[in-house]
């Protein structure tokens, strides 16, 4: 029986692999539907040396022919080791599982199995590997199955290559779409977990003023159970050479537990072990030759050693710097431009009061004294010009009024937001000639006096642009409080304008409205958008939270989900 199974197998064999790229490679290409004779010694040579993995198995599932690369993978050194064997003499009870779920699907159907991926671990080493596998049915003369014949090719190296640049792009995604630290932490520990199969990661900040690392972030699989390890380990600090994140931060080298010392009595550490992380790997996080942080995870399952892997990791570790180092400089440029915008905002408040308390009443006084030098000499050769005098002063002082409430309306500061801008709305659209209407949905009387500023310093540039360019006939205001935010929207019925082009000019110093609307939203953490297109109107939308949780030292933590 063994010996028919031996023959009809060979030649499923030799049929698969005149049909594949792999044989042709080997014997050269066939005329569709040409017979294929092989003779038996050229054939046992040719499937002995083929590098996929090649095995028969009788209708019991047992080995009756193993090429040298499946021996190989099996770990034997002659063929007897393993003839007459089942998968659950050679493999690991999961493994072997799979396989006989997968030969009993192709005996109930009939149908073979093509080039299916498969992904295994091995559960000593902790090493993942893939295999591109073929296994069709071998059949009597009658047509009844009695075996299968399996194809299987090693494909480790072009998945974990696709997996590791799959995890560059995604880091540089996150990298590049995160506007703080806080927000890019839980995205980057959960891309690496979940592409390398690891259990937990945790991101760790340099103090440079205490002169430790502290715990930043975290980021765990949905299956594992880690509360109380992660409170247990957002408490610790480390110092340089403590433990491993401190070694790591001290040698600047990737790092794995069992690389020194560790005190297995530690609390965090029991917590570990109950929850099966007996594995862990740390790398730095540098910027240029200075150890900003180390990222470091977790694993149920050893890790593998892998140099490819190595490489990467201590390029994820130096693109992780960069972007801390450009993260510092942005914030190191927006608390310039906030003192600048602070400072320009004193200057405008102090401006204004020097116009309304000090220019303001000189020329009212003037203008009182004009009139009582009218009245005593209204029937003189001076009274035409005294009268064209009084309109003078009138005009400048109202110029000197209107000026002072465009430099900063003192009623933002004493009657808030919503009073100011219905007044300035109505005012700018009497002088404008303009329709305009405001409405104002679920707003609290008062929000923070440095989120006034931004609201109204936004409608003032929307609508100075609404009177200037727009040639619109109505416009409208509408203010409201959802979500923890403020929204503002500005929509006139204008000629409309290219945004992207206004936007490049603001770039090139053409447009420094456009320029400092944008700076203003940016610095209260906000959002601007400007939808318009020529002959459509404009819309102004704003959004800024009330909340800002994105401090500068606040750690962000987020568990599987």
């Amino acid at each position: 029986m063994n010996e028919e199974i031996e023959t009809r197998a060979e030649e499923r064999i030799a049929e698969a692999l005149a049909a594949s790229a792999l044989l042709q490679e080997h014997i050269g290409a066939r005329q569709q539907g040409e017979t294929v004779l092989v003779d038996r010694n050229l054939l046992d040579a040719l499937i002995d040396n083929l590098p996929e993995r090649i095995a028969v198995k009788d209708s019991q599932g047992r080995f009756v022919l193993v090429n040298a690369a499946m021996l190989l993978h099996l770990g034997a050194s002659a063929p007897e080791q393993v003839v007459g064997k089942t998968d659950v003499d050679v493999h690991s009870p999961a493994v072997a599982a799979q396989l006989h779920a997968d030969e009993q699907a192709i005996v109930q159907s009939g149908q073979p199995l093509i080039n299916h991926e498969e992904a295994l671990v091995d559960e000593q080493t902790g090493a993942r590997s893939w295999v591109l596998t073929t296994e069709v049915p071998v059949r009597d003369s009658q047509g009844a199955i009695i075996g299968l014949v399996r194809m299987s090719r090693d494909i480790t190296r072009r998945k974990l290559a696709e997996q590791h640049l799959a995890l560059r792009i995604a880091m540089t995604r996150i990298l590049s779409g995160s506007e703080t630290r806080q927000a890019a932490v839980p995205q980057l520990l959960e891309a690496i977990c979940t592409s390398l199969g690891w259990d937990l990661g945790e991101f760790w900040r340099v103090d440079s003023h205490a002169n430790v690392l502290r715990w930043e972030g975290a980021w765990h699989a949905p299956s594992l159970q880690a509360a109380a390890l992660v409170a247990a380990r957002r408490v610790l600090t480390f110092p340089p050479g403590g433990d491993l994140p401190g070694r790591v931060w001290a040698t600047g080298q990737p790092l794995r537990l069992a690389d020194g010392p560790t005190d297995d009595r530690l609390p965090w550490r029991l917590l570990a072990a109950s929850a099966g992380l007996e594995h862990c790997v740390a790398f730095p996080i540098r910027g240029g030759s200075t150890v900003l942080g180390v990222l470091l995870f977790w694993s149920r399952v050893a890790l593998p050693h892998d140099a490819d892997l190595h490489t990467m990791l201590i390029d994820l570790g130096n693109q992780t710097g960069l972007f801390i180092e450009r993260m510092r400089v942005e914030e190191r440029l927006r608390q310039y431009v906030r003192r600048v915008v602070d400072a320009q905002e004193a200057e405008r408040d102090h401006i204004a009061r020097e116009l309304h308390d000090e220019i303001g009443q000189a020329l009212a006084l003037i203008k009182l004294n004009v009139r009582t030098v009218q009245r005593l000499t209204h029937e003189s050769d001076l009274a035409p010009s005294l009268e064209q005098s009084l309109g003078i002063i009138e005009d400048t002082l109202q110029r000197v009024r209107s000026l002072a409430v465009d430099l900063r309306p003192s009623m933002l500061d004493d009657l808030g937001l919503v009073t100011t801008l219905r007044w300035y709305v109505e005012r700018h659209a009497n002088w404008a000639g303009l329709e305009a209407e405001v409405m104002v949905e679920s707003f609290e009387a008062r929000i923070p006096q440095h989120l006034e500023t931004v609201c109204f310093r936004v409608a003032q540039e929307a609508l100075s642009n609404i009177a200037r360019h727009a040639q619109a006939r109505t416009v409208r205001l509408k203010l409201w409080q959802r979500d923890q935010a403020v929204h503002m929207l500005i929509r006139d019925d204008g000629i409309g304008f290219d945004v992207l082009g206004a936007q490049e000019q603001a770039v090139d110093g053409k447009s420094i409205g456009l320029l400092g609307m944008e700076d203003r939203v940016m610095l209260a953490g906000g959002q601007l958008a400007i939808e318009s297109a020529p002959g459509r109107g404009t819309t102004v939308w704003l959004r800024l939270p009330l909340v800002n949780n994105a401090s500068a030292d606040e750690p962000a933590t987020q568990g599987g989900a």
